[in-house]
């Protein structure tokens, strides 16, 4: 900014007397300019492109809200070294946390968390600029400048910057802010930023403006029907289809008012005149474990670990055992089971389970579920209560793309370092066993050396065929294991990127517990995008 120099005034008199007398320079006005969606209010947010941002105190030393989210509601803090959310935690350890989840610029020495949007090409974000007063007196006259970027048109009070157009204008700043309407024109691949400048030509503020391709996401809705005639089976799992997919409602809460947030397309797959649609028979032993015949509800099948008719360990989808030692058996795991069982195709995509029954369990509230390891076993289940809420998918194929909740589940937060632990030390244990079975090889190859065999094989060679046995399994435990480590290490660096919990119902994000749900935030619209990109690779 140019250096501002005092003025002289020179008075002279009649009698040839001067007087000269310096004004004392009027310090220039210092802006920041912040950048929120048009309207606040969840309610009204259409939810077509994504926007994340933070709101500053008055003095613009800390964040007070991030995406309308009172920084008084978290509840808990993520402890790095222990990967462990630990309840509470100071305000200066919640703001440095806050400031990871955001790209921060300074201006004037003042932190400012750059909002940041996803806006496909060809859609409108409507966002307001205010200018809070850093130092300086405010001048009527001021104004801020929004430089010109090729990718989008600005629009402000009926005024366009598209074409040959001179840069946006915001005149006379409004203690209201001003708002302007960005129309993204084309798909980029890199961060582009929306520069706003001051009155001298200074950057006082910018919009981060994330890749916005667009990610494919196929979802296929599956009827679960009770056994019947096949003519009464064809035509419930229609109905439940038609219930599920409710027109084009389904579709459209799934992009318009959601993915399209992170940069993603949702298609449904459309439903076969003979339907592919799991049928359970709860008079059959395996089926009838997942049915409460007194309150006609599904539930999940607990078990004792010592019950002899418990199921066996099972190789999941992407080759990791089931625990020995768990005491139950998720219907959903039962029904990607009898899907891959019964159809065996090569359908790539999220698998959506919906049934016409509700769901009880201990905390008899559950109304849909999923298994929040990335894109593993490509399920989730819908229940008879919500199968017409298409906020309800939303949330369950979030977790599907490894998100977890907003709020703290005191059952989840130990399990993966824990589990992750136990993989480590199976990977320790088998690595000695193969390393002292060579040894055992070794020993007795000498001694079929030094006295030779028959043909038919000496107890020594029989012994080495054994050992090698041995050694081929502990290998395939150790590849088991390298694998749930991947995954442990996945969710973990989720949560290091996502590092806060909130008080539950205290937001407004898909992956709370919140009649409204609105948002994705920036790390989650980066994490599912990503996890699709992945997926289909």
């Amino acid at each position: 900014m140019a250096e501002l120099k005092k003025t002289g005034l020179r008075i002279t008199f009649d009698d040839g007397e001067t007087l000269v007398r310096y004004l004392q320079p009027i310090l220039a006005a210092k802006y920041i300019a912040t950048v929120t969606p048009s309207s606040i209010d969840p309610t009204k947010f259409t939810g077509e492109y994504g926007i994340d941002w933070c709101e500053m105190d008055a003095n613009f030393s800390k964040i007070v809200k991030f995406q309308n989210t009172p920084t008084s509601d978290i509840s808990h803090i993520l402890d790095e070294p222990s990967s462990q959310f630990i309840k509470g935690g100071t305000d200066s350890q919640k703001q440095a946390l806050l400031k990871k989840m955001y790209k921060i610029v300074q201006y004037y020495g003042k932190d400012y968390p750059l909002t940041w949007i996803n806006l496909p090409k060809g859609k409108v974000a409507s966002v307001n600029i205010k200018t809070p007063l850093i130092s300086g007196k405010d001048e009527k006259t001021d104004f801020l400048t929004i430089v010109k970027n090729p990718n989008f048109e600005i629009v402000y009070d009926k005024t366009t910057d598209a074409g040959s157009n001179p840069p946006i204008k915001l005149e006379k700043l409004k203690s209201k802010g001003s708002d302007i309407e960005i129309k993204a024109l084309n798909t980029f691949a890199q961060t582009e930023y929306i520069i706003i400048q001051d009155y001298n030509g200074d950057e006082v503020g910018k919009i981060e403006m994330c890749p916005n391709a667009i990610e494919n996401l196929a979802v296929k809705i599956i009827p679960v029907v009770f056994k019947s005639t096949p003519a009464t089976e064809t035509t419930d799992a229609q109905a439940l289809y038609k219930n599920a997919t409710n027109g084009t409602k389904l579709v459209d809460s799934l992009n318009k008012k959601a993915f399209y947030q992170a940069g993603i397309h949702c298609t449904i797959e459309p439903i076969k005149p003979s339907p592919e649609c799991i049928v359970i028979d709860v008079n059959t032993k395996d089926w009838s474990n997942y049915y409460d015949a007194s309150k006609n509800t599904l539930t999940d099948w607990t078990f004792a670990v010592t019950d002899i008719n418990k199921p066996k360990q099972e190789i999941l989808e992407d080759g990791i055992k089931t625990a020995l030692d768990r005491t139950k058996k998720f219907l959903l795991d039962e029904l990607e089971q009898a899907y891959d069982s019964k159809y065996r195709n090569n359908f790539k995509g999220a698998l959506v389970f919906v049934a016409d029954r509700d769901f009880i369990d201990s905390s008899n509230t559950t109304v849909a579920y999923s298994q929040n390891i990335p894109l593993r076993s490509q399920g989730t289940i819908i229940f008879k209560k919500t199968i017409s809420k298409g906020l309800t998918y939303v949330h369950e194929i979030s977790h599907m793309l490894g998100l977890e909740h907003t709020f703290l589940e005191t059952d989840t937060n130990s399990h993966i370092t824990k589990n992750s632990k136990v993989m480590n030390e199976n990977i320790k244990n088998n690595n000695e066993l193969v390393a002292s079975r060579n040894k055992l090889i070794k020993h007795h190859e000498g001694r079929i050396k030094e006295y030779g065999y028959d043909d038919d094989g000496s107890p020594d060679q029989k012994f080495i065929d054994k050992e090698q046995l041995k050694i081929s399994n502990a290998k395939k435990e150790i590849e088991e294991s390298k694998k749930e480590i991947k995954t442990f290490k996945r969710i973990l660096s989720i949560r290091k990127n996502y590092p806060v919990r909130i008080t539950k119902s205290k937001s407004f994000n898909f992956m709370d517990y919140h009649n409204t749900k609105v948002f994705f935030n920036k790390i989650q619209s980066e994490i599912i995008k990503k996890e699709c990109v992945d997926f289909y690779k």
